[in-house]
């Protein structure tokens, strides 16, 4: 399955599980996702510890923009209970 046919939710966590930081305009640019705030959401209702910080907007302009990212020693938690997720699933 190719990571543009995996639904929002799932490329999201995959990207921040790897250690990567993600802004709305990077999820715009990976996968044209305009709505980041609402899977970060649907994520954290889930469960998932997903961390954010404000900073200055690139463009010079006031006001500020999210980095969302998940610390590493949970990135390192997530990724193994998903790889133990995926050896237990059975193949469809």
């Amino acid at each position: 399955m190719s990571n543009q046919s995996l639904p929002y939710t799932v490329r999201v966590l995959n990207y921040l599980i790897q250690g990567h930081t993600l802004t709305n305009l990077k999820a715009v640019e990976l996968w044209r996702l305009t709505r980041l705030g609402r899977v970060i959401f649907d994520l954290r209702s889930a469960g998932y510890v997903i961390h954010d910080r404000a900073d200055q907007s690139l463009r010079g302009k006031a006001g500020f923009h999210s980095i969302y990212y998940i610390p590493p020693k949970l990135a390192r938690t997530y990724g193994i209970i998903r790889e133990n997720q995926r050896k237990r699933a059975p193949d469809a």
